[in-house]
Order: C-alpha cells, then sequence, then structure tokens
C-alpha cells in the first residue's frame, strides 16, 4: 500500500462487492435494468477483458420476491465469493433475505438458503433464517452470515448454519 497504481478499472453499475478468480478475472454485482424496474446480476471479466454475465435476478425471480430498501434494488445483491472447488458462486441478497447459489458454467440457481423460495428450512419448517444479512463464509460442512443488527437489539450477529447438499433442514 505505497501508493503505487498496478491498475484501475471502472464499472459505473458495479456496486458492493467482487471475487477474483483463479485465472486472475473477477467476477462483481452490477445493477441490472428490467422495464424501469432495477435488479441486480453478477459480471465476470476475464484477464484479457472480455465481460459475461453469469446470472441476473430477472432469471429466476420478479421484483415481487424483494425487498431490498430505500436507494436500492429490489434483490440488493451486497456480497459474492466464488467457491472453485464447486464453480459456483454464493450470494448474499438482503432484499430477498437470503442466500444463493449460482452455477457458474450453466449460470442456472441451484439453490437459495433463506426467505420466501428458500430450499433449506429450520426445524419446523420456518424458512426465515436470517434478515439484513450481508457477508457469509462457507466452511467445511456450514454456512457463517454475518446479519447487520435490529432495532430491538442494536446488536450484529453472525450466525452458523450446518446444512447438506441443495436443500432441506438447517440446523442454527
Amino acid at each position: 500500500l505505497d501508493g503505487t497504481e498496478v491498475d484501475t478499472r471502472s464499472e459505473e453499475d458495479g456496486h458492493h462487492d467482487f471475487a477474483v478468480m483463479p485465472d486472475g478475472g473477477i467476477t462483481f454485482i452490477e445493477y441490472d435494468v428490467l422495464d424501469g424496474e432495477e435488479g441486480d446480476r453478477l459480471v465476470e471479466i476475464s484477464p484479457d477483458g472480455e465481460e459475461t454475465v453469469i446470472w441476473s435476478v430477472w432469471d429466476d425471480f420478479t421484483s415481487e420476491g424483494g425487498s431490498g430498501g430505500i436507494g436500492t434494488t429490489f434483490s440488493h445483491f451486497n456480497a459474492i465469493d466464488y467457491y472453485e472447488d464447486e464453480d459456483a458462486y454464493h450470494v448474499s441478497s438482503l432484499g430477498f433475505g437470503g442466500l444463493f447459489k449460482v452455477d457458474r458454467g450453466s449460470g442456472e440457481l441451484q439453490w437459495t438458503m433463506g426467505g420466501d423460495e428458500s430450499d433449506f428450512y429450520l426445524p419446523g419448517g420456518d424458512t426465515d433464517l436470517f434478515d439484513k444479512n450481508h457477508q457469509f463464509h462457507r466452511l467445511d460442512e456450514t454456512m457463517l452470515v454475518f446479519v447487520n443488527s435490529d432495532e430491538d437489539t442494536a446488536c450484529s450477529e453472525a450466525r452458523e448454519y450446518a446444512y447438506e447438499g441443495t436443500g432441506g433442514e438447517v440446523e442454527l
């Protein structure tokens, strides 16, 4: 951090987060407007500068499902990680109150964890796993999720969920 500029790239509609790919490229979250409504998408930039849209929230959802909040998109993507062993992205969507797993090669949504469309549920069937979710980390067989504070407690949390595969019961 000596002030030397190595490389700079400006993405006008990019926001919140990006993931560095094994080949040196990057994938970032970008606004995606459809019929005047703003959603989000994942865009990959190869080391030679070629841009590829991997997945858009519009591929699987409508704006009726999300509630991103004032000044944000309805989906409000706010974190992205790439997992080479799965060749997949995990994305946090504040608007949907959940995480998405997207296959990098096909661009298909593999699962949703949390929110109304969740493939996972707590004992008893509740799919409201977290609200105000932001960054996350996949560990061996668990998902660690950072959840912003709520008005009642004024305390943020890190919640760890044990899960298997593509859906089913999770353990908090």
